[in-house]
């Protein structure tokens, strides 16, 4: 777990009308923890039986990551040739109670006094997104409860094949990438378009060379990868219905 951390830290409405694009600002505020939830099975109740537990990252990681990855999408999905985009930093929490009311934006002085400095048009905001488990196999999904950001969802007892060989194994590492990406006008201060995302992919427990453990079905280096991997493919697909 230390050393995939340290890989983490190191590695880590309508659409807006092309000619108003000018400059975006990008801004990640997905926090410094990655969530692990072990699943606990169901006895016939509605309660969110599974096991939530938060591990810190370094600080800014998963942020400096996330604005990265959205920097790196606009350029493989391409964009207008006058559009410049750019990652502004901002050191305080996401509150939705306060920066949302409706379609309209009113982010805290300090972040609206960055974005002025930058001369941005438009920021591009991402923020975690709660939603049920929809955690994707080969042929179908599993899961129970809610996931919330990034993380790694594990389940002792279910059993799936490996996609490639077809062994099958009890047990499976899902990693999970929770999160919502708005675009924002700073001139009118409204919520133009905002993109759900809730990506995910399964590992069977099959994969694991050096025991039973679901955890060690990736290492460090490969839980990484797997992470990013989903950010980067649903990026390319979220950018362009929010850029058009």
């Amino acid at each position: 777990m230390k050393i995939f951390l340290l890989l983490l830290a190191s590695l880590l409405a309508s659409g807006a009308n092309a000619d108003d694009l000018r400059k975006i600002a990008v801004l990640a505020l997905m926090g410094d923890t990655l969530t692990l939830v072990n699943h606990r099975p169901e006895t016939g109740s509605n309660i969110d039986r599974n096991l939530y537990s938060s591990v810190p990252t370094s600080a800014s990681a998963i942020d400096n990551m996330l604005a990265t990855e959205v920097i790196e999408a606009t350029q493989r999905v391409g964009l207008p040739g006058n559009l410049e985009i750019q990652a502004v930093k901002y050191p305080g929490r996401y509150e939705t109670a306060r920066w949302f009311n409706g379609a309209k934006f009113t982010p805290p002085a300090e972040l609206a006094l960055a974005m002025t400095q930058l001369e941005a048009t438009h920021l591009l905001f991402i923020a975690p997104y709660r939603a049920p488990s929809m955690l994707k196999t080969a042929n179908s999904s599993v899961g129970s409860g809610h996931l919330e950001g990034l993380g790694f969802y594990i389940d002792r007892e279910l059993r799936i094949k490996r996609a490639d060989t077809g062994e099958l194994g009890q047990g499976v590492l899902a990693p999970f990438a929770y999160f919502k990406v708005w675009l924002i006008d700073l001139a009118r201060g409204e919520r133009v378009h905002e993109q759900a995302i809730t990506a995910s992919s399964t590992a069977s427990v099959a994969r694991n060379k050096n025991g039973l453990d679901p955890w060690d079905t990736l290492d460090a280096a490969q839980k990484v990868l797997a992470l990013r991997r989903l950010i980067r493919s649903e990026l390319d697909m979220a950018l362009p219905k929010l850029l058009p």
